[in-house]
């Protein structure tokens, strides 16, 4: 008899973008909480929403005129605003710490207000922790504090030399550093362990930003002085990373460890190996700078 061949089966079809309600403004900021089911965001206009993207989106779980000024989300279930109280510059603030938590048969429960902590002025971006139970953050006065999301509890770290409008703020993948600006050249690098902080410098202009490596062994620093360095966290080697024609806006670690990328205002990205060697450009950028980057694993 003849052999009769099935047509190979098609994957269902992908489904329609969300149109996500619940904003007026620009979008400012959206952050993926408790493993993508839901995500959050802030406007332009201090308004802020959390969705259940299982669910649907037409109406948001959570939604609250603010006025928010920096917000941080985690993959471990907790969303943080911050809302300043009225007066100019305001006396203080308060974060209001949104969760959502795993019930007996380990199903996630809807997120909702868990906490509200008093706080000191804030100027910049949050951070979580990886664990999600420490906040980060910079005061008006310049102390950056960590605070505990649970106790309530804000413990100075320190003090930074100088006030930047846009200053990274990073925790390395597993909690060990803090990182910083100290100023617009300096890195201030913390070990959470031992409280203690170190000062890494050489950049000539000002840095944009900074990222770890997955191993915690590196950090990564872009500037607009038009290089990027990759600071060796364990025997303080610095490597500078130079070949773009303008800024450099964006760095990042491969997900193994083994490879760097850069991108830059000259529209190029470049890809350059771990230990020593030139980058390789990779180009077709017609206009703009490239404004993200990040490896798929």
């Amino acid at each position: 008899g003849s052999m009769v061949l099935e047509p190979p089966a098609l994957p269902p079809p992908a489904p329609l973008p969300l149109r996500l309600s619940g904003l007026d403004g620009l979008i400012y900021q959206l952050d993926f909480l408790a493993r993508d089911r839901y995500l959050a965001g802030r406007d332009s206009r201090g308004r802020f929403a959390i969705w259940d993207l299982e669910r649907g989106a037409d109406r948001p779980l959570i939604s609250d005129t603010g006025p928010v000024v920096y917000a941080a989300g985690s993959e471990t279930l907790r969303y943080v605003v911050y809302q300043p109280t009225q007066g100019r510059p305001p006396a203080q603030g308060r974060l209001r710490v949104f969760a959502a938590t795993p019930d007996a048969s380990g199903e996630t429960a809807a997120p909702r207000e868990r906490a509200s902590i008093a706080v000191p002025p804030l100027r910049s971006k949050l951070a979580i922790s990886p664990d999600g139970a420490t906040l980060a953050a910079i005061g008006r006065e310049l102390n950056v504090y960590l605070i505990d999301l649970d106790s309530g509890e804000i413990v100075t770290l320190g003090q930074l030399s100088t006030a930047h409008s846009q200053t990274p703020l990073e925790f390395s993948p597993a909690g060990r550093w803090l990182a910083t600006l100290d100023d617009a050249q300096s890195i201030r690098l913390w070990d959470l362990a031992t409280r203690g902080s170190q000062l890494l410098s050489g950049h000539q202009g000002e840095i944009g930003e900074l990222s770890f490596s997955p191993d915690e062994r590196h950090l990564m620093s872009a500037s607009d002085d038009r290089t990027a360095r990759l600071w060796n966290l364990e025997t303080g080697q610095v490597r500078v990373l130079d070949g773009h024609d303008d800024d450099v806006t964006h760095s990042r670690v491969s997900p193994l460890g083994d490879t760097l990328a850069t991108a830059s205002l000259d529209q190029s990205v470049r890809i350059w190996p771990l230990v020593r060697g030139d980058g390789e450009q990779l180009g077709g950028h017609r206009s703009g700078a490239v404004a993200a980057l990040g490896f798929v694993s």
